[in-house]
């Protein structure tokens, strides 16, 4: 059996540490990673499109920022910089077109440090002092008190009935609006009833398209009663082929 004295452990412990500062001062400034190179200069991306918005509503630009009819651009894309010794800057920046734009941004040297900003904004449309004409606010039927008589009937792009607009209240005899003045508003539903009242009817703005609808139909069905005779009498190909001609004699 061999014993080591702690004189030999103390030497062997030495010649372990001169060698691991040897190690150490190896010079590493000519290696070169080809695995995994550094990306440097500038690059980025730009992103754009345009939309479109069918009606106006706050409660739809809630979060979107899309609360008004029309068209709209949106823009966004990125930028990044990575420069010598690991420095690098990133901006990436989204919805630009819209209140609902989005930017962020971040700096620094790889491995060491970065800074980081970033800004949302975030459309919320809120009222402390809102006021409505309405009777049965958190019910299931909302209903106009006397004295909003109906002025306007509100149609779509095709046409049809889509809601009515009420008059002007508070209106002076000369014109003017009185202290008390409310703008009129507009009333949109999915089905809209007219009916006689006692400060008139909005059917004298739908009657004469009502009419002519009808004469519409009647001539419609007028001519689908004549096609439908001519079939009767001379068969589907007087409908479908042109009519034979007459024998030519010289």
């Amino acid at each position: 059996m061999r014993i080591f004295s702690s004189l030999h452990l103390l030497a062997a412990l030495g010649a372990l540490g001169a060698a691991a500062g040897a190690s150490a001062q190896v010079d590493t400034s000519q290696w070169r990673c080809t695995a995994c190179p550094y990306p440097k200069g500038t690059a980025g991306t730009v992103e754009g499109g345009v939309g479109y918005v069918s009606n106006s509503s706050q409660k739809f630009g809630d979060y979107t920022g899309l609360d008004e009819k029309g068209a709209f651009l949106d823009l966004g894309g990125n930028v990044s910089h990575r420069g010598e010794n690991g420095y690098f800057a990133d901006l990436w920046g989204a919805d630009l077109g819209l209140d609902s734009r989005r930017l962020y941004g971040q700096a620094g040297r790889e491995g060491r440090y970065s800074l980081n900003v970033g800004y949302a904004e975030i459309p919320r449309h809120l009222t402390e002092g809102a006021s409505t004409p309405f009777l049965g606010i958190g019910g299931s039927l909302l209903t106009l008190p006397p004295g909003f008589p109906a002025a306007e009937v509100l149609t779509g792009d095709k046409g049809e009935v889509v809601g009515v607009a009420t008059g002007d209240m508070g209106v002076a005899k000369t014109g003017g609006p009185k202290a008390e003045f409310t703008r009129g508003m507009e009333l949109r539903a999915k089905y809209t009833v007219l009916a006689e009242g006692a400060r008139g009817s909005l059917t004298k703005q739908t009657i004469p398209e009502v009419g002519q609808l009808v004469r519409d139909l009647r001539d419609t069905s007028e001519a689908l009663r004549k096609i439908t005779t001519r079939i009767e009498q001379q068969g589907a190909t007087s409908v479908i082929s042109s009519p034979k001609l007459p024998d030519y004699k010289p």
